[in-house]
Order: C-alpha cells, then sequence, then structure tokens
C-alpha cells in the first residue's frame, strides 16, 4: 500500500532555479542505466488543454492500479471533475467522478480507493468502492482557497482512513500562515483538528504512511518553511497514534533548503523521497535512516519500491521532463530521461509490481495523463 499527494513549492524552486541549473551541469549524473521501459500508453485524456494537473496513483495486490487525476485551468475548468483510472500496462480505463477539484492523495485498503480533494474551499475525503463513488465526508470548509493551494495525504486500513492537510489560519488575508490540520476514522476516530502551531513559519506539503507493524499508525512528514522570503526551509518527521499526541523531530539539517516530501511503505520499510536544495535524494527509514542515493535535479519526486529495486520519479528542472531514477542498493543508482524530445511534462507517480515500474506522468502538449511500465 502506498499513498502519495502532489506537492509543488513551486516559489522556492524559482527562487533556486539559476543556482541549481549551475549545480546540475557542474555534477554528473549517477553511472548506470535504469532497466528499459516500454512505450508510452495513454491513461487518461483530459478532453481540453489544461494549465495545471494534480493527480496520484498506488497499486493493488493483484497488479491493478488505481489512480485519480485533476486537469484545471487553461481550456479546462478551475474546479474540474475529477478523473478516475485503473489498469496496468498498455490497458487502462478512465471514469470521470462525481468528485471536483484538486487531487491530494490517493490510498488502497485492499477494498476500496480511497482520495483526499480540495473542491472549492472544502477538503473532503471519500472512496469508490468496485465501480461505486460514495458520497464521502467534508473534512473542512476553510481548508482551501486565498493565493495558496491546499496540500495533503491520506492513507487507509481496513476500511477506515487517516488524512492531514494545511490550511491557512491567523491574520494576513489570501498569504495567511498555514499550518497542518488531521482528521482521522481509524481507531475511536477524530474530527478535524489543529496539529500543527508556529509563530512565524509555515506548515505544508505532508506526506502521510502507514508504520510497517501497519496497526493503524502512521508516520508523516512535511516542510517547515517561510516561504515568502525562501532562506528556510526544512523537513520534519512525527509519529502519531489514533488518539494520542504527535511526536515529532526535525529531519533534515537547517543549512539546506528541503521540500517536496514522499514516504512510501513496503514490507517492513518506509522509502522516501525529498530536495535538498534542488536536488532529488531517496532515503529509506528516515529521519534516522541513511540517504541512499542521490539524483538529479527537479521537483515533485515520487516514490515507489518493489522485489528490492526503488524508485524516484521527478520532473527534471531543464526542459521539465519526466525523469526516473532506479536505486538497489546504497550508492548504487541510475537515472534516465522517460520523455526526450517531448514538450513540457509533469511527474505523477511511480508504482511497483513484482520488481517492475510505472511511471506516471502529465503530457501538456498531447493533454493526457500517460504510463510507461519496465520490461
Amino acid at each position: 500500500m502506498a499513498t502519495r499527494g502532489i506537492r509543488h513549492p513551486v516559489r522556492l524552486l524559482l527562487l533556486l532555479g539559476p543556482l541549481l541549473l549551475g549545480a546540475a551541469l557542474a555534477l554528473a549524473a549517477p553511472a548506470g542505466a535504469v532497466a528499459p521501459f516500454g512505450p508510452v500508453v495513454t491513461v487518461a485524456s483530459a478532453g481540453c488543454d489544461f494549465a495545471g494537473v494534480t493527480g496520484d496513483a498506488v497499486v493493488a495486490s493483484d497488479g491493478v492500479v488505481h489512480g485519480f487525476v485533476a486537469f484545471a485551468g487553461g481550456g479546462c475548468p478551475q474546479n474540474p471533475q475529477i478523473i478516475y483510472f485503473q489498469g496496468s500496462g498498455s490497458s487502462w480505463t478512465q471514469t470521470t467522478s462525481p468528485y471536483h477539484g484538486r487531487v491530494l492523495g490517493v490510498a488502497w485498503d485492499g477494498t476500496a480507493t480511497y482520495l483526499l480533494h480540495a473542491d472549492g474551499t472544502n477538503i473532503r475525503v471519500t472512496k469508490r468502492v468496485g465501480s461505486t463513488f460514495t458520497g464521502g465526508r467534508l473534512l473542512s470548509a476553510s481548508g482551501s482557497g486565498g493565493a495558496t493551494v491546499p496540500t495533503g495525504d491520506v492513507v487507509a486500513l481496513a476500511g477506515k482512513w487517516w488524512a492531514v492537510w494545511n490550511e491557512q489560519v491567523g491574520p494576513g488575508g489570501e498569504f495567511a500562515q498555514r499550518e497542518l490540520f488531521q482528521a482521522y476514522s481509524i481507531g475511536a476516530g477524530h474530527a478535524r483538528q489543529r496539529i500543527t502551531f508556529t509563530s512565524t513559519l509555515d506548515d505544508l506539503s505532508p506526506s502521510l504512511t502507514l508504520t510497517p507493524a501497519r496497526t493503524g499508525n502512521v508516520d508523516l512528514a512535511w516542510v517547515r518553511s517561510d516561504i515568502a522570503q525562501g532562506a528556510f526551509s526544512v523537513l520534519r518527521y512525527a509519529h502519531g497514534a489514533p488518539g494520542a499526541p504527535w511526536s515529532s523531530q526535525q529531519w533534515t539539517p537547517s543549512n539546506r533548503l528541503a521540500f517536496s516530501p514522499d514516504l512510501f511503505l513496503y514490507g517492513g520499510s518506509i522509502f522516501s523521497a525529498y530536495l535538498s536544495d534542488g536536488r532529488v535524494i531517496q532515503a529509506t527509514n528516515p529521519p534516522s535512516g541513511v540517504v541512499t542515493n542521490t539524483f538529479g535535479f527537479g521537483g515533485g519526486p515520487k516514490t515507489g519500491s518493489s522485489g528490492g529495486r526503488t524508485w524516484v520519479t521527478y520532473t527534471s528542472n531543464v526542459g521539465s521532463h519526466v525523469r526516473v531514477g532506479e536505486a538497489t542498493g546504497p550508492g548504487v543508482a541510475s537515472d534516465a530521461d522517460l520523455t526526450p524530445g517531448a514538450g513540457p511534462q509533469q511527474a505523477i507517480a511511480v508504482t511497483g509490481r513484482l520488481g517492475k515500474a510505472s511511471v506516471f506522468g502529465a503530457s501538456f502538449g498531447t493533454d493526457r495523463l500517460w504510463a510507461r511500465t519496465q520490461t
């Protein structure tokens, strides 16, 4: 089971862009070669010329991938209907759901596909059971709006869920400070509750995963940043249990700009990807686990693992291509461009099955969500 959300600290990346481009030219890519991928396959068509895309995908135990994607802006609605997709390899189906807005996170518990999304000013959690889209639950009526977009994630276990997202709090109008909130039905359940409290910093971009014991406890990573200034941004890591307070600590050093964490549970380990000064980092069992590998410069990293192999996909800074890095052990990594010669793309997700990866990306030129699977 895996959970992810789309997290893009655009303003920080824009500030860092010129520096990172120079660093990218100075540093060589990891040696080796990524195992080959099959051709690009259309997963879902937008039906309009979109300006932005949010999405997420998870793979079930039978190898079928389930996900949601939303195409917004440009020639698409600003609050679009969210598309559900499922399939594997070269066979995919898409269905327009009754849900609207931004995809924040997707989870799978063996019986249903869960969706955390922002619809207008609301944050909602819902699920698709078989072919039925359920009505879901309103988590917050004030979690979306202003000049910033919400971020969040969700996990699911035995018919129940846990969600974390950010909301704006206090003064400041459309640029008000952001803090983390949670709600869950795991255990005795809990309605909307604020879980971080800072005075001058933003808390955002949460990534959530079940712990390896799969008992209902969760781990959480997120960004704490002075995002308006762009001079401070660290990752924090926390452990949570139903009905108990969070226990958190700083994960990354204060002298590096870190953002975009993504957590993935596979077997008895938690795999992670994040950005450190713009470079994609893959690490195992954070926050105390060692850094396993480094890849190129980019944004929005997503990680997955299967059969002793670990992958990170991300959107490159140069050319906005979808790249994939593969890690087979500490210091044993390779990195490849999955969209050479294509126009602007965006990495959406990566899933693994029987030691093979499927990478999902969005093409702004062909207005679609696509997949490539290792052969």
